[in-house]
């Protein structure tokens, strides 16, 4: 998600998310909608994995050791289901819908994977290099196989490699599951059948396969490709219901994630959680929680006027939305360094927590805001000309047999 939504012109730009008509047979969802709250919902997200890694890392004893906020700001329970969600409402709702974006499997995930790869690497070559020549830490360098795997974004068993899975810049975890849900939908945009199959079969391979000996088949069923299909789900389903249905859909997606947090805090600590809580999945819980409220959202946006002129928050929050996947790139070293910085400055454990945590995420929008303005966007008009090149050069062939 935070690697872009499906564009309108180009791999990555498009202002407030906006879109053709979502379904002529249905009133309520005819006419060009703006969603501004999908740049919303990024944003959140963004923040929330920024303030749940910062909290974590400045609790950790070699900074300023537990804080009585550490808890509250990690938001642990609801970034990750709210991401996949998002992310999995988004593409569908571009792409599996009939009469939306018609591209075929291959150049959907080109296009995706273009989008999600360059920026990665330029920063993962940047932090290995940080690695390398200034912590003087060789040895956290993958080699051989590993390195490849980092690069490529191969899902890997943390039971075998440790941490996240993802070498060097650890939030990467993120993107091995993205990138598989990049294949799922490029699966399903294949053909009628294929998009039927991933609709309707998905949960049969989730109950088969999760908790499968095999890694690949138990990473296939994991949790979050599930939240994933939930939000691809709710994205077709919300283009078939009525505006009434659609209304009572986010009613009652609010009043379930009101429910689902309330009975989370209930618990206490998750792994103490025993009794009849303890067979409760509270990522599936918000997942689905989530996935409604990105349907009933739909309608919301479409019945609100839009305004003539967006306003200055507006404006922020689409340029902050366009930030987020460098945000999201570049806040796992931000997040070190400003620890780093303030232990070496004296500063006390009782001031130094939350001025990390605030810290960090104040360098980290900055650091993305510059890094998406003089490499992002020139890399993805860089890649968008080439991919025009591409497909006219193949237009040009075809046309002279």
């Amino acid at each position: 998600m935070f690697a872009g939504y499906p564009p309108t012109s180009n791999v990555k730009r498009i202002p407030p998310t906006t879109e053709g008509p979502m379904n002529a047979s249905s009133p309520a969802l005819s006419a060009k909608p703006r969603f501004a709250f999908l740049d919303y919902g990024r944003v959140v997200a963004c923040v929330m994995v920024v303030l749940f890694h910062a909290a974590g890392t400045a609790s950790k004893d070699k900074y300023f050791g537990p804080h009585a906020l550490s808890d509250v700001m990690a938001l642990g329970f609801v970034r990750m289901p709210f991401f996949f969600a998002m992310s999995g409402f988004l593409l569908s709702w571009f792409y599996l819908r009939p009469g939306g974006q018609r591209v075929g499997a291959g150049e959907f995930f080109a296009k995706r994977a273009s989008r999600l790869f360059p920026m990665y690497w330029i920063v993962l070559l940047l932090v290995a290099a940080a690695e390398i020549f200034v912590l003087k830490r060789h040895g956290e360098i993958p080699e051989g196989w590993d390195w490849w795997a980092m690069v490529l974004l191969v899902p890997r068993d943390v039971t075998v490699v440790g941490g996240t899975g993802a070498a060097l810049l650890y939030p990467a975890w993120v993107l091995q599951y993205e990138l598989v849900g990049y294949l799922l939908i490029a699966a399903a945009v294949a053909s009628q059948r294929a998009r039927l199959a991933y609709l309707y079969g998905f949960p049969v391979f989730y109950v088969l396969f999760a908790d499968s000996p095999v890694f690949a088949l138990r990473f296939l069923g994991s949790d979050w490709l599930l939240i994933f299909w939930l939000g691809a789900v709710a994205a077709c389903a919300a283009r078939t219901w009525s505006a009434e249905r659609l209304r009572a859909v986010l009613r009652l997606s609010l009043a379930s994630l009101v429910a689902a947090m309330v009975l989370h805090w209930a618990g206490g600590d998750e792994e103490a959680v025993t009794g009849w809580k303890s067979w409760v999945n509270m990522d599936l819980a918000y997942g689905i929680c989530f996935a409604l409220l990105m349907a009933g959202m739909i309608n919301h946006s479409r019945a609100a006027p839009a305004a003539a002129e967006p306003g200055a928050m507006s404006r922020w929050v689409t340029r902050m939305a366009l930030w987020s996947y460098a945000i999201f790139l570049l806040h796992a070293p931000v997040i070190t360094f400003v620890c780093r910085f303030l232990v070496k400055a004296g500063v006390s454990n009782e001031v130094g927590w939350p001025l990390a945590v605030m810290l960090s995420l104040v360098v980290s929008v900055v650091a993305g805001a510059v890094a998406e303005r003089l490499i992002e966007a020139p890399v993805d008009r860089l890649i968008g000309r080439a991919w025009r090149w591409f497909k006219n050069g193949r237009a040009a062939a075809a046309s002279a047999r």
